[in-house]
């Protein structure tokens, strides 16, 4: 997409531009001044366009612009008169935030130097960005930290030490909802149920409902459609999650047939206390997708199954294996996705 310009009052596009100015060398910073426009500190001294960006000004070098963008390849590929200048250089202005135009040329001239895990302002701009201005290299980089941090198939889940641990994104308070609302709003719909389970693993409805507060004071809050698909989600993975363990709440499968040991059938008792657990006013889903061997009941160290006698844990840890592999089968479609095999993002 290339960048928006400014409609006429007839509707009709005009082309980029800023402010009608034009400003001789020697008086550039005190024009710039009086126009109320800031330098921003990329000032390159060979730059040859000007970029403005609200009212933040940023003098870069058309052939990195055209290296990097397709959508600046095309633009300066073809001549075209630019009515206002600074310091002698043509003016581009661009509809995006000052910050967002920072963080791009900041990648642009510094390609190599990703930041991991990544911030989510720069995982933000490099997709947003990197698609509106086809800047390719830029926006792959963030499809590639977004799809390793939340897959979309089991094994490399399993592979993951924490599955509820960002590893490829920096972890502050809020970015999940933050991450949750970029995936919808730019259609990384394969993101999306790992992302979504993610929020709900970590917070109560409640919680997601009013918002989560960020470093900075603001809050972090889903659109409203989004908490009523959160919600119906939580609640459809209940019961499904209820199905799948009913194996546990009759007798047949454990104890297995021939063991009479009084121990097991305790163990099994216990072992349906993790449909029940609950942390705080938060119901607990994140062991859904857990190894078995990682499962706990009534706290750390208690480990669910651990009871069993090997007979009866070989049975269990199939059952479960079978129900975990089901529910993740299953699991876009709580939030109202496709299945796995058919999800596609936008292009």
């Amino acid at each position: 997409m290339a960048p928006r310009r400014a409609l006429s009052r007839s509707g009709s596009e005009e082309p980029p531009s800023a402010k009608r100015l034009k400003v001789e060398p020697d008086d550039s910073s005190r024009a710039s001044e009086s126009t109320g426009l800031t330098r921003s500190d990329i000032w390159k001294t060979y730059g040859d366009i000007i970029l403005q960006a609200e009212s933040t000004i940023f003098c870069v070098n058309r052939d990195i612009l055209m290296q990097k963008s397709d959508v600046f390849n095309d633009m300066f590929a073809i001549q075209q008169p630019f009515a206002e200048t600074f310091e002698g250089r043509p003016i581009l202005q661009l509809s995006d935030s000052a910050k967002d135009v920072k963080l791009l040329l900041d990648a642009f001239y510094d390609s190599f130097n990703d930041t991991m895990p990544m911030p989510f302002d720069e995982l933000s701009c490099k997709l947003r960005l990197g698609r509106k201005y086809k800047a390719r290299e830029f926006e792959e980089k963030a499809l590639n930290c977004l799809k390793s941090q939340f897959p979309r198939d089991l094994q490399t889940l399993c592979r993951m030490k924490n599955k509820l641990c960002l590893d490829w994104i920096a972890a502050v308070p809020g970015v999940h909802i933050d991450l949750l609302n970029l995936a919808y709003e730019n259609g990384v719909y394969s993101c999306i149920p790992m992302m979504a389970f993610h929020c709900l693993s970590l917070y109560s409805l409640s919680q997601l409902f009013s918002g989560i507060e960020r470093n900075d004071g603001s809050r972090a809050t889903l659109p409203e459609q989004t908490k009523l698909t959160l919600a119906l989600a939580i609640e459809a993975m209940i019961v499904f999650q209820r199905d799948n363990l009913k194996w546990l709440r009759k007798k047949g499968a454990i104890p297995v047939r021939g063991c009479d040991l009084e121990s097991c059938e305790q163990e099994r008792k216990r072992m349906r206390l993790i449909e029940s657990t609950v942390n705080g006013d938060r119901i607990n889903v994140s062991y859904m997708l857990e190894a078995c061997g990682k499962l706990e009941v009534d706290g750390p160290g208690a480990a669910w199954g651990s009871g069993l006698c090997a007979r009866c844990s070989k049975v269990a840890q199939n059952e479960y294996n079978a129900g975990r592999f089901r529910l993740w089968e299953k699991l876009p479609t709580f939030f109202g996705l496709s299945e796995w095999q058919n999800l596609q993002d936008a292009e």
